[in-house]
């Protein structure tokens, strides 16, 4: 993330020169797109992106050129038989295109999924392009069982078995799951393999150290806040969590250490399971609570945090809630980027944050978490956390990039005895196994790969 994936993309257009090109992106990064086009493009292209389902796609002339940037919420209309139903521009766009570009490829992890048939699928938008390119920084966002399908369509003779893939990374099993047996493929087994593999393949994966040296590293640092300040009579459910946290996950996290064989492995598993479980019945309701409970203790470690001299900052979080409360404390000081500011607002709130209009800019994990440059400032404060790392690693990717000067500070507010400190070891459990599966290549494998 921010090594130029849009701008190499832009390039390779002016290497290919395609007549046609399709961009289907998160519709936040549309208008992104268009002005990076017109800055970078060579020939002259007509840019079109449609506002509705009801506009088709214009057409051109045999001297044009076009390129259409569409969101991939309205590319799942094409794999629909035709129908009074079907949309105008879902119509459209069941052309033969000379280049296909997605961006921010992890949305199609899901093979079941609408926007995935849409895109992958066997009559999707990827067997209706001469050339692709799929792009993302964050190829594996939990499991390695979410790069198969993108795999499996781009490099068919090595990845097209779903079983063998499943079976090799992804740790396939079965599991008793009431009266039922189901398959279980969340695991990750022989990541450097599968690391191996992709890169031989299809994968060109780059890091920053790799490519900037130039580039300042991240610190990250974990704030824990204590609970004591917490009346926990008002809130029974964090009493609740507590003793499920004290008692029964630290029994079970114990009994996981402990195993010594395969059977006493999948047994501590199973228990992991059971417990998470209970927690996750109510995990939505414990989240906001916790933000909401915390939220005051945060805002005091921010204002020290620029009473200390900290002359920008960037500020994430999840619920809409708490990102209204966060930006009306700071008022006139903060920019807000959240799910309802309006598409036409988002690239003007940006540039104004660079430009040092406002000491802070406020903004949603997701709606703020990809395709925009924040380099202005260099420390970033979560508020809250995600159950996904790249979710995490894409935000604090908005400082960490081209243009940034400053070592960036990455700091996590977790409430102490709280769903934070459980979601912490989860993340950084997962985000031990993506590098593995995607940047630490083992030695042994380096070596035979050079060779």
């Amino acid at each position: 993330m921010g090594l130029g994936k849009t701008v190499q993309a832009l390039g390779f257009i002016n290497k290919v020169r395609p007549k046609t090109v399709l961009i289907v992106a998160p519709a936040t990064l549309a208008l992104n797109w268009k002005l990076e086009a017109e800055k970078w493009l060579i020939d002259r292209y007509h840019i079109f992106i449609p506002r509705s389902g009801s506009q088709a796609i214009p057409e051109i002339g045999s001297d044009e050129r076009l390129i259409v940037i569409a969101n991939y919420e309205k590319t799942v209309g094409i794999t629909r038989k035709e129908t009074h139903t079907e949309t105008t521009f879902s119509k459209s766009i069941k052309r033969v295109w000379d280049l296909l570009i997605c961006d921010e490829a992890q949305a199609l992890k899901n093979p079941q999924s609408r926007r995935s048939q849409a895109v992958l699928g066997e009559h999707g938008l990827f067997h209706r392009a001469h050339r692709t390119l799929s792009l993302t920084g964050t190829p594996i966002e939990n499991y390695p069982k979410e790069i198969w399908p993108l795999a499996s369509r781009i490099c068919p003779a090595k990845f097209g078995d779903w079983w063998a893939f499943a079976r090799r990374y992804c740790g396939l099993h079965k599991e008793q799951h009431g009266e039922r047996n189901v398959w279980v493929s969340t695991g990750s087994t022989h990541l450097g393999e599968l690391q191996q593999r992709l890169r031989a393949s299809f994968m060109v994966r780059r890091l920053k150290a790799d490519v900037m040296k130039e580039l300042p590293p991240k610190r990250r640092q974990l704030i824990v806040l204590e609970s004591e300040n917490i009346d926990w009579s008002k809130h029974p459910q964090f009493k609740r969590w507590r003793e499920v946290y004290e008692k029964e996950y630290e029994a079970a996290l114990a009994r996981l250490e402990a195993s010594k064989t395969q059977e006493e492995y999948r047994q501590a598993v199973k228990a992991m399971d059971a417990v998470v479980g209970i927690a996750f019945t109510e995990m939505s309701a414990f989240r906001h609570e916790t933000a909401i409970a915390k939220l005051p203790m945060c805002l005091k470690y921010i204002d020290d945090l620029l009473d200390s001299g900290v002359d920008s900052l960037v500020v994430f979080a999840h619920h809409e809630d708490v990102l209204l409360k966060t930006h009306d404390h700071y008022k006139d000081q903060a920019f807000l980027l959240y799910g309802k500011t309006p598409m036409e607002d988002r690239d003007s709130i940006v540039r104004r944050f660079q430009a040092g209009e406002k000491r802070i800019f406020i903004g949603g994990l997701k709606p703020a978490g990809t395709g925009i440059t924040l380099t202005r400032a260099s420390t970033v404060v979560f508020l809250e956390i995600d159950w996904n790392p790249a979710t995490l690693s894409q935000c604090e990717d908005r400082l960490c990039r081209i243009g940034q000067r400053k070592m960036v500070h990455v700091i996590h507010l977790a409430l102490d005895h709280s769903l934070d400190v459980n979601m912490s070891k989860m993340v950084i459990k997962k985000q031990d196994m993506i590098d593995k599966a995607l940047d630490h290549l083992p030695e042994h494998l380096r070596l035979r790969q050079v060779g």
